[in-house]
């Protein structure tokens, strides 16, 4: 959602492409228009076509605009109500940072550290991304461009400690049951990283339509290294589950089984 400090007749622009769609509803833009005088050059060379407006905001006026994604194949959402989605918004972050024990005089710094972990959580989910990014560059015009949008259990574990030593065992609950839903089955077949549901196929792909950020190529999806092996995962993931009993947050069922198959691949 986007806000500019008004009240003016809302329009809504919606696009679809395969199984994505998207939606932007707001005040009419001024001199809107479909053109690739200024668009971005695609590989081949081809000038990509940009819609393009203006606006005029005067001292004290507020506009607002929100975009959504949606599956193609359904209708579009309701666009939220700007003032109550914000509200909300605010609430819910202010009563989670709440919940954090901090004891030390750098407490701002280290409440928008966590405040920066618990973003990275998936709310359905509880997988914990290492980054919302894929293919920024590590150097402009370098070939080290990952996507870091899955879940590695060594960093999800560090995550999950540091969590824990701040009080904050709900979201580390919700990534316990990510990591048992995402282990089942044969210890000998624990994986590195997974998908944010627990997916296993992490397939790595370039797309070399794209130019890359700052001009940095290739463009990736994926992440080959999926499949590699990293000796400390079978200790860092057993050492955040007994983080979370010590807080009293102990699995169900079995609570010991995973911890338990993890330490015979040692």
């Amino acid at each position: 959602m986007r806000r500019c400090e008004g009240n003016r007749a809302a329009q809504a622009l919606r696009a679809r492409a395969g199984t994505n769609g998207i939606l932007i509803t707001g005040p009419p833009w001024t001199g809107a228009d479909e053109t690739g005088a200024d668009g971005a050059d695609d590989t081949a060379g081809r000038r990509a076509p940009r819609l393009t407006g203006s606006f005029d905001l005067t001292a004290g006026e507020r506009l607002d605009w929100d975009l959504s994604w949606f599956p193609a194949y359904q209708e579009p959402p309701e666009p939220p109500d700007a003032d109550r989605a914000l509200a909300e918004t605010v609430e819910f972050w202010t009563q989670w940072v709440s919940q954090c024990e901090v004891r030390t005089e750098h407490r701002p710094l280290v409440w928008r550290s966590l405040l920066v972990l618990r973003a990275l959580t998936h709310l359905d989910t509880g997988g914990i991304v290492a980054a919302p990014t894929a293919s920024l560059p590590e150097s402009f015009g370098g070939a080290r461009n990952w996507d870091y949008r899955y879940v590695w259990l060594r960093d999800a574990a560090f995550t999950i400690e540091v969590a824990v030593a701040h009080g904050l065992t709900s979201g580390a609950k919700l990534w316990r049951d990510w990591l048992l839903r995402a282990v089942a089955g044969d210890a000998d077949d624990v994986r590195i990283m997974y998908g944010l549901a627990g997916e296993r196929e992490l397939t790595e792909s370039e797309l070399d339509h794209l130019r890359g950020y700052g001009g940095s190529r290739p463009v990736r999806i994926g992440n080959g290294p999926a499949h590699q092996f990293q000796a400390d995962v079978v200790g860092e993931a057993p050492i955040a589950l007994h983080a979370l009993r010590a807080a009293g947050v102990g699995a169900p069922d079995d609570p010991w089984g995973l911890p338990q198959s993890l330490r015979l691949l040692r």
